[in-house]
């Protein structure tokens, strides 16, 4: 039985799509939907030092707040059971945020990842590799399709076009 459904959100399209089926999974099981963003830790003893820098501060709180507001409206933008939506933005390493986000008997955690190479993965995999091995309920990672998470590449000004005339 899932009592809460805790999804780890960055904003990447990875982080989207976990969000989608994490709310899926909460509308089937009448749970919460928790929405946990990881503020890196770090510059606090600037803070200190130069007072003026807090803005600073308060400007990357700003942009988790929108790129977690933007994730949301993307992922549940035509659902129609939405269920009850609770927002967290923590500082801290993003493993150790996720693992404390879902600590209640009861808690899914829901993660998203994007099907890069191997070697990518290994070095990007940390999060998910704390997350399995340290949290105390189930761990769902969701995977994109790999041409879902890739980008387009733009031309760097100057550079030959690929295209070929006829």
């Amino acid at each position: 039985m899932i009592n809460r459904v805790v999804v780890g959100v960055d904003g990447s399209p990875a982080s989207v799509s976990a969000l989608r089926y994490g709310a899926q999974e909460a509308a089937l099981s009448g749970a919460p939907l928790w929405l946990l963003h990881a503020l890196p830790p770090g510059g606090e003893a600037v803070y200190v030092r130069w007072p003026a820098s807090v803005a600073l501060c308060e400007a990357r709180g700003d942009l988790a707040r929108a790129e977690l507001r933007a994730a949301r409206d993307q992922a549940l933008a035509g659902f129609t059971d939405s269920p009850e939506i609770v927002t967290r933005i923590v500082r801290g390493r993003p493993g150790a945020v996720l693992v404390a986000g879902a600590d209640q008997e009861g808690d899914l955690l829901v993660l998203g990842s994007d099907a890069r190479g191997v070697l990518r993965r290994g070095l990007s995999g940390s999060v998910h590799r704390h997350c399995l091995v340290h949290a105390r309920c189930p761990v769902l990672i969701t995977c994109l399709p790999e041409s879902a998470g890739r980008r387009q590449r733009r031309p760097r000004p100057g550079a030959p076009s690929r295209t070929h005339q006829q």
